[in-house]
């Protein structure tokens, strides 16, 4: 999964991958997504998916692009075929500053020493 995600740069012009972490049930990952030639942190304007007629962001489309090659690497398996793997939607915040940064980053650093407190974790 972990090469997967790091390989997302390769895949949109524009974007980098920064630090991430995999956890038994989840990933923390930062993606940082820039306009060409400034350099500045940037958010496309929302689409509309034709076909559905709902709002697509490009954060929501690399990572759903993301969960799809994850979802058909596992599916490899054979004892995994039919097994759900993600939860429907995923959690994003937009950081707006280094201090924000900082303390994200801690939080991804931290968050496996904590795993045994989480409600999922199984001994």
């Amino acid at each position: 999964m972990i090469e997967i995600w790091r390989e997302i740069p390769g895949h949109y012009q524009n974007v980098l991958v920064d630090d991430d972490v995999i956890m038994p049930n989840h990933i923390h990952g930062i993606v940082n997504i820039y306009t060409a030639g400034v350099g500045a942190p940037y958010m496309a304007p929302v689409r509309r998916n034709q076909s559905h007629e709902k709002a697509v962001s490009p954060l929501g489309v690399i990572i759903g692009t993301f969960k799809a090659a994850v979802t058909r690497q596992i599916h490899k398996v054979a004892r995994f075929q039919d097994v759900r793997i993600w939860h429907r939607n995923y959690y994003e915040h937009v950081i707006r500053d280094k201090r924000d940064y900082e303390r994200i980053i801690d939080y991804m650093a931290t968050n496996p020493e904590n795993w045994e407190k989480d409600p999922e974790f199984l001994e």
